[in-house]
């Protein structure tokens, strides 16, 4: 049996398909351009991560080059600068919200290898996803162009969709009207504070739950029927005729002349 899609223990979380959509809509958009010398320029990309753990240490044997969808692979730690890094600091409720729970929507199931488009009531939880972002940067200067482009590029809102459970599900993403910049003055040896760039983001969402009391397959096309009645000849059976057209669900005066076309709903 083929499957359209393969279940891995990492599907069927919104969260993560979340937090997923938000690293890939920010991965690479926010650059800046440095110059070399009179001849050349090049163009620098932050790169954005998620925070597997919570004392930005990157494991070794990653990748060097961050643009290629296949990079070439190295032996040792890679230290990136700049790059971005966000935490998910809080998952809340919008109750104010919320809507009714009676509306149906559609949705897509995998059954038996076959993709099948149900309908069922839908209550959609409207959720809001808190984020703290921060970017190392190496000069102050970098600072000021990051949040430029930062600025530039991704205020003040940025939309996608994630899938979730056969769901399309539009998300939003607001970003904040401040940008904190850090400057390290005193240094000592083994301190490892660095230049960075930090700001919140709220990224707005919903949990699509449906009724399974409800459900049922929405799969079944509607069959049209043409019907041609032909009109009599003699006036004394124009009556009969109206009530054959009635019975047959077919509307209108044009055809009571020569002829009565309609589309009969099965």
């Amino acid at each position: 049996m083929s499957d359209f899609n393969h279940k891995y223990n990492t599907d069927d979380a919104l969260i993560r398909a979340a937090i997923v959509g938000l690293v890939n809509e920010l991965n690479n958009k926010i650059n800046y351009e440095n110059v070399w010398d009179n001849d050349s320029k090049k163009i620098v990309r932050v790169p954005f991560f998620y925070a597997m753990s919570g004392d930005e240490r990157f494991l070794q044997d990653y990748f060097s080059n961050w643009s290629d969808c296949a990079p070439d692979f190295i032996e040792g730690n890679t230290d990136p600068i700049p790059r971005g890094t966000v935490f998910l600091t809080g998952v809340s409720i919008l109750a104010a919200n919320l809507t009714s729970r009676y509306v149906r929507g559609y949705y897509t199931k995998e059954i038996d290898g076959e993709l099948k488009r149900f309908n069922s009531y839908i209550n959609s939880i409207p959720l809001q996803l808190n984020f703290s972002a921060e970017i190392l940067t190496d000069t102050t200067l970098d600072s000021f162009k990051i949040v430029q482009s930062a600025i530039a590029v991704l205020y003040r809102t940025l939309v996608f969709s994630i899938n979730f459970k056969g769901f399309r599900i539009p998300t939003q993403v607001g970003f904040p009207d401040t940008y904190a910049l850090n400057k390290q003055f005193e240094f000592t040896y083994g301190n490892t504070d660095r230049l960075k760039v930090t700001f919140d983001v709220e990224l707005q969402t919903y949990l699509p739950i449906p009724d399974p009391k409800e459900e049922f397959f929405a799969g079944k096309n509607i069959q049209v029927i043409e019907a041609n009645i032909e009109a009599p000849t003699g006036s004394g059976d124009i009556e009969k005729l109206v009530i054959d057209a009635a019975t047959w669900g077919i509307t209108g005066s044009q055809g009571l002349t020569n002829s009565i076309s309609g589309n009969i709903i099965m």
